[in-house]
């Protein structure tokens, strides 16, 4: 009986401290400076590649396609963002960073669960008009 009284407890303390991190004013916080590109550098994916860039051949994963463009010999780990043209290296970025990516790729799966747990939405949460207007032109708003 303590075991459960504990779990429950603990999976309480979770649940409040993740809504605190992903609640409206701080999802809103987050989502915003994403978008307005003030967490740029916060943005860059490091893989590694397990082979020589020539021999993927069979799939081309982004860390690959981001290898290709370097302008500098590629050593073994990839540094590279997601742009609007795909993924590019840090050394090479000529188009735009998809921020929009950011945002559905990484912040909503992390914030999605717990919000979900606490019957709330993700759109909504973070303000995002596009959804909220898509939900009242269906009624629910």
């Amino acid at each position: 009986m303590a075991q459960n009284s504990w779990v429950t407890k603990v999976r309480g303390f979770v649940l409040q401290a993740s809504y605190r991190v992903v609640s409206r004013p701080n999802g809103q916080r987050v989502v915003r400076r994403v978008r307005q590109g003030d967490l740029d550098e916060a943005l860059v994916y490091r893989k590694y590649l397990r082979k020589d860039v020539e021999d993927y051949t069979a799939t081309t994963p982004p860390h690959v396609v981001a290898a290709r463009k370097s302008s500098q010999p590629v050593g073994r780990l990839v540094s590279y963002v997601i742009t609007t043209a795909g993924p590019e290296p840090m050394d090479n970025i000529q188009h735009p960073v998809d921020r929009e990516h950011y945002v559905q790729k990484q912040v909503k799966p992390v914030a999605e669960p717990v919000l979900e747990t606490l019957g709330l939405d993700f759109e909504r949460v973070i303000g995002d008009s596009r959804q909220i207007d898509l939900y009242s032109m269906f009624g629910e708003a």
